[in-house]
Order: C-alpha cells, then sequence, then structure tokens
C-alpha cells in the first residue's frame, strides 16, 4: 500500500476549557483517509516538531491531531496560532517497544495486554514520557503511575461490559 501524505494549516484550539490541545483534519483529508477511529500517524508541526501520535475520531467521520505542551513549545504555537501540518499515514501498524521494566511491572498486575490495546501514539506518548524521567526514581513513579491508569481504565472497561450484559 502506498505511502499517503496529507498536508494543511489549521488553527490550534483548546478543546474544551482546560481540556487538551489540538488541531481539526479538514474533513476532506480525513474523509481521504477513509478510516473512522484512530488513525496512527508520524506529524511535523511548522516543520519543526515532529512526532509519532494517532489521529482522534472527533465526530463525523472527523479526526483531530492532539499536542502536548513538550510539542507545542517546539513548534512555538499558542492557542488560536495557525499552524502548518504534515502527517503521513502509516500504512503498517506501528510497532511499539514497551521497555523491559515497564513490561514486567504491567504483567505483574495483570493489565500488559490491555496497556498493548492503547493506540501506538498514546503508548508511544508514554513511554517517552517514562523514559524521559532523569531519575531512577522518577522514572519508577512513571511506571506505577502508568500500571494504577492502565488497571483503572481496564476496570471501567470490564464494569462497562458488565452493564451492557444486563
Amino acid at each position: 500500500m502506498k505511502e499517503r501524505v496529507f498536508r494543511f494549516a489549521a488553527r490550534l484550539v483548546q478543546v474544551d476549557r482546560g481540556g487538551f490541545y489540538a488541531v481539526e483534519v479538514p474533513a476532506e483529508i480525513s474523509k481521504a483517509i477513509g478510516k473512522r477511529g484512530p488513525v496512527p500517524v508520524s506529524a511535523r508541526i511548522n516543520n519543526v516538531a515532529e512526532f509519532t501520535a494517532s489521529l482522534s475520531p472527533a465526530g463525523g467521520g472527523r479526526h483531530r491531531l492532539r499536542m502536548n505542551a513538550r510539542t507545542r513549545e517546539i513548534a512555538e504555537a499558542s492557542t488560536g496560532d495557525m499552524v502548518r501540518v504534515h502527517i503521513r499515514v502509516h500504512t503498517r501498524p506501528l510497532r511499539v517497544v514497551i521497555p523491559e521494566d515497564l513490561k514486567t511491572a504491567l504483567r505483574g498486575e495483570g493489565v500488559l495486554e490491555h496497556f498493548e490495546k492503547f493506540a501506538p501514539g498514546k503508548q508511544n506518548h508514554i513511554i517517552d514520557w517514562i523514559c524521559r524521567a532523569a531519575r531512577p526514581e522518577t522514572r519508577e513513579k512513571r511506571i506505577q503511575f502508568t500500571v494504577e491508569i492502565t488497571y483503572r481504565r481496564r476496570e471501567k472497561r470490564r464494569e462497562r461490559e458488565m452493564r451492557a450484559v444486563r
């Protein structure tokens, strides 16, 4: 399958007051991608900030590209600014390499499989955050936090499934 590349300009917005930051993908690009759920991409903002993520569903077949604080800082982009976006849609699923210490901790709590179901962009974001820890103690705290969050998300999913069965 041929690699698909898209370029567009969009305004950086904060979704919901106090929520996350993102750019809306133009409808014609979402339509050309042809997938309604998360879409793994490599992105470049303002030709300087490069990262791997997943386009998030925004409703009505549309997508948005979320940007964390680090990406916004590198791109020198603030809420309301127009940014230049370059995305490359991955034709094969991204291969995420989970560090052994994180894998061991997730497996120990029985949530490794659930973590592996997260979108590749989300996994990469979490792993990058863990790996950027300056001290071993910080890394361990981040790993434990990731295990706790993954466990809670698994439990919420189980509760929803149980309610659906009733």
